[in-house]
């Protein structure tokens, strides 16, 4: 049996000295780097508990020489005077430059270090979370806000305009593109340039106006022009899905595929279409039981393994909350939108959530949805860079002239116009298609 060699945390005492040092040397170098590192990122305590004293001298009297230091130590360490005065000035004698630059380069280096360590706590809680068997804990959602609260103590960065501006030079110069995720629907992708990367897209409706149908079509669309989709199915089955996708495909009535009851040639073509689905880059997850945290954690690695670039969850209201304690349902949609909108900047994908809206739609004179029909759904409408409502006025008026017709109403659009696009609504089919005039 062999000894275990026990691996020493990851610390750097001579940049944690170096940049304590440098400000003693240079208060000012203080304020150019508190973003960087605070006092618990510190190894050595000591040198934690001087840099804090600084930082609070700073606050408080606009700077933090040698002199006003000391005294401040001294109460915090509750140390002799002189010798925490031979300790500092030691610190600063033995600090190479007082520039800024190389700071910046300890404080990095100090921030780097802390995170590793925070690291290396975080993998022991996250190993001790796999032992708790309690079926009402999710260890994978807890695991992941542990490594979250890491991330968001790491220190930001900025990016100088200079690059941003030469990038969106290229952009201008390589002449119109449809730079977004086609959605399949000409007139659409007219308005909307295609669906865009880390956008939140709301498809708002009525129960059995079509948003599952419209949400569908620009899964399979996006998939032929090669963009590779995931859909989150939380109310219908992956067998009845593929059934409407191949409906669609291959223009036969879906009541008839339901119960097998199609000709020949309708035969012949569904096997053809279907061949084709079937290598589409479509992913289907029929899950019923999701949170914001399980929806994330599967798209992440369905993006990772697939390259997937757009992901629609049907629907938004059917997703549960992480804790149901002393939280209403509006509470708990907010965050899960907020959930959803941090998850598109976070992999760069687009993310369209279907949403039903309240009976409050059918109680007006016109029963066309607006923006506040969403106001009691959490922050939908906010964290929204795009609402949709889908919209058939048939439904409402039996005599109405636009049987057959549905509408999208872009009701709000973050980077463009407002619009109303008319599509032809093919009931055998459950699905909607472009009108061309």
């Amino acid at each position: 049996m062999t000894d275990q060699v026990t691996t020493p945390v990851p610390y750097n005492i001579v940049a944690e000295e170096a940049l304590l040092g440098g400000i003693i040397l240079d208060h000012e170098n203080l304020a150019r780097v508190r973003e960087y590192v605070q006092p618990e990122d510190f190894y050595m305590e000591r040198l934690g508990t001087a840099y804090a004293a600084a930082i609070h001298l700073q606050k408080k009297v606009g700077y933090a020489d040698l002199t006003v230091l000391v005294a401040e130590c001294v109460r915090r360490m509750g140390t002799d005077s002189t010798e925490t005065y031979l300790w500092l000035t030691d610190l600063a004698a033995r600090t190479p430059t007082s520039s800024f630059l190389f700071a910046e380069y300890n404080a990095a280096e100090i921030a780097r270090l802390a995170t590793l360590r925070r690291q290396i706590s975080v993998g022991g809680e996250i190993a001790a979370l796999a032992y708790d068997t309690d079926p009402g804990k999710d260890p994978l959602a807890e695991a992941r806000e542990r490594l979250e609260a890491v991330e968001q103590r790491r220190p930001q960065s900025f990016t100088h305009i200079e690059p941003l501006v030469s990038s969106y030079f290229d952009k201008v110069e390589a002449g119109p593109t449809n730079a977004g995720i086609p959605t399949g629907f000409f007139w659409l992708d007219k308005v909307t340039g295609g669906l865009q990367r880390n956008d939140l897209v709301l498809i708002a409706g009525r129960p059995g106006h079509g948003k599952t149908s419209i949400s569908t079509g620009i899964l399979r669309n996006s998939a032929r022009y090669g963009s590779p989709g995931a859909i989150f199915s939380l109310e219908m089955k992956r067998e009845e899905l593929v059934g409407r996708l191949l409906s669609e495909e291959a223009g036969i009535d879906g009541r008839r595929l339901d119960i097998g009851e199609i000709n020949d040639n309708e035969w012949a073509r569904l096997q053809d279409k279907g061949g084709r689905l079937s290598k589409l880059p479509i992913y289907i997850n029929d899950r019923a039981s999701q949170t914001v945290e399980t929806i994330s954690t599967a798209t992440r690695r369905v993006v990772r393994e697939y390259g997937v670039s757009l992901v629609i969850i049907d629907y938004i209201q059917l997703v549960e909350g992480t804790d149901k304690r002393e939280r209403n349902r509006v509470q708990e949609v907010t965050e899960i939108s907020r959930g959803l909108k941090k998850l598109t900047m976070e992999l760069d994908i687009c993310v369209v959530a279907c949403a039903q809206l309240s009976r409050a739609v059918e109680h007006r004179k016109s029963n066309e949805p607006v923006l506040s029909d969403l106001r009691e759904s959490g922050s939908l409408e906010q964290d929204a860079d795009i609402v949709m409502f889908i919209h058939r006025e048939e439904l409402y008026d039996r005599e109405t002239d636009k049987k057959g017709l549905g509408e999208v109403i872009i009701a709000k659009h973050r980077s463009g116009p407002l619009a109303r696009i008319p599509l032809r609504w093919v009931p055998q089919l459950t699905a909607f298609q472009d009108i061309w005039y």
